[in-house]
């Protein structure tokens, strides 16, 4: 890979910088994750910094936003994604905020007018960050985390690598969040910008009251569904009013799992929630046409 990157910047090859980035994640994964506890990959975040002035150069710098922009930009976010879990190494428990902060990070940038698209699916900060925050709210509503939150003390969760990286992305949700305030008001941004200030301080309560923690996020789940419904509502957008429901969906899903309902009540929220997404779909279809 050190050979192979001066390719990249020498012939401003794009294909070369996509397979840089693919090769090194692979090789983060294969010496980090499958040979785990006995190598270690931080010649991965050395070489990926390497190529990060090249995605400035070619796609920043000049604002250009082209199919290899966007590759780019989805090979990057899956790699850091992928990657930030080789962190993880003795305090398990704290890596989630560092992802929360990461995903938070990424739905900030995706409202930057540098890494705004047109479309949502060409907007890869804001789809992973939007899906890594609902699915990490949907494992933290069970208990298994909190619990083991519980047993272990603040000492043990604090003073480790993990912490480190979770204070360092936490400062740059802090700075992007600034940025953005700037130009937008509190209430125009993306409400799941500020899911790692409130996880956060979830975080800390489930230190003492864990129920209440797994409480919360399960509130929480439900108020960014309902938002999202409202959002898709209000945009006459289907894709985002369709997301907010299957929100909705999977956390009733999730509540199957660990509550005593039974079978003709579960049966019986399932045909609701499918007659919701019939109702909700046929009002939009029925509002367009009123407005054409």
């Amino acid at each position: 890979m050190c050979l192979a990157l001066p390719v990249a910047y020498v012939l401003r090859s794009s294909v070369a910088s996509l397979l840089f980035i693919v090769v090194i994640t692979w090789y983060a994964c294969e010496v980090g994750y499958f040979n785990y506890p006995y190598s270690h990959s931080p010649h991965y975040w050395i070489l990926l910094l390497l190529i990060l002035p090249f995605y400035y150069l070619e796609f920043i710098r000049k604002n250009l936003k082209n199919n290899f922009f966007y590759f780019h930009s989805w090979l990057l976010v899956l790699s850091l994604t992928i990657c930030l879990g080789l962190f993880a190494d003795q305090a398990e428990e704290t890596i989630l905020i560092a992802y929360m902060s990461l995903f938070s990070a990424f739905i900030l940038m995706s409202q930057l007018k540098t890494f705004e698209t047109g479309r949502v699916l060409t907007n890869a900060f804001l789809v992973v960050g939007s899906l890594g925050i609902i699915a990490l709210l949907l494992a933290l509503s069970f208990d298994w985390y909190w619990d083991e939150l519980s047993d272990g003390s603040l000492n043990a969760v604090f003073g480790h690598q993990e912490s480190i990286v979770s204070i360092v992305l936490i400062l740059i949700c802090a700075g992007l969040l600034l940025l953005l305030l700037k130009s937008k008001k509190w209430n125009d941004i993306n409400s799941k910008s500020y899911a790692f200030i409130i996880f956060v301080i979830l975080f800390f309560v489930g230190l003492s009251s864990p129920g209440v923690s797994q409480l919360l996020i399960n509130l929480l789940i439900l108020i960014l569904a309902i938002h999202t419904i409202r959002d898709g509502a209000h945009r006459n957008h289907l894709g985002i009013l369709n997301y907010g429901l299957l929100i909705l969906t999977a956390l009733i899903t999730c509540r199957f799992f660990d509550t005593d309902f039974s079978f003709v009540v579960r049966g019986l929220l399932f045909i609701t929630i499918g007659i919701g997404f019939f109702a909700a779909n046929y009002y939009m279809i029925k509002k367009r046409k009123k407005q054409v």
